[in-house]
């Protein structure tokens, strides 16, 4: 073989070596594509499955809020029929003792009207018996 010769299939074999170790890097490559193509599907899955139960999480939270708002509501409609209830009793014992003052105010006045007329009538006695001294002899 010439030098030439020897050149050309020494760069033939060099150049086919230097192919080789390329097709070798790129079909390693080619794997660790198709691994990470793979990752990344099984990502987006979970990721899929992470937003399905976040949208199921939501779902069920949504729902005991509505439920603790139906309860609370019911409790607060409770307790504002209780207070109504205790305002009308409020009202009626209100209205009862005022009642009760009234009349007592009146027994006052005609108490007082009575002590009044007995006062006058003493006065009246006493008058009299001042006047005539044989008045309560018999």
């Amino acid at each position: 073989m010439s030098q030439e010769e020897y050149a050309l299939a020494n760069d033939y074999n060099t150049n086919s070596a230097f192919l080789n170790s390329v097709l070798q890097k790129l079909s390693r490559l080619d794997i660790e594509l198709k691994g990470l193509q793979d990752m990344f599907k099984d990502c987006k899955t979970s990721a899929g499955d992470t937003e399905s139960q976040r949208q199921e999480v939501d779902v069920n939270i949504n729902h005991e809020l509505d439920i603790i708002r139906k309860e609370l509501y019911t409790k607060l409609n409770s307790m504002l029929d209780q207070l109504k209830q205790h305002q009308v009793h409020q009202q009626a014992d209100a209205l009862k003792l005022q009642q009760e003052i009234s009349t007592l105010k009146k027994e006052k006045l005609d108490l007082y009207q009575k002590i009044n007329e007995l006062q006058k009538r003493i006065q009246d006695m006493e008058m009299t018996i001042g006047q005539d001294p044989g008045a309560f002899k018999n």
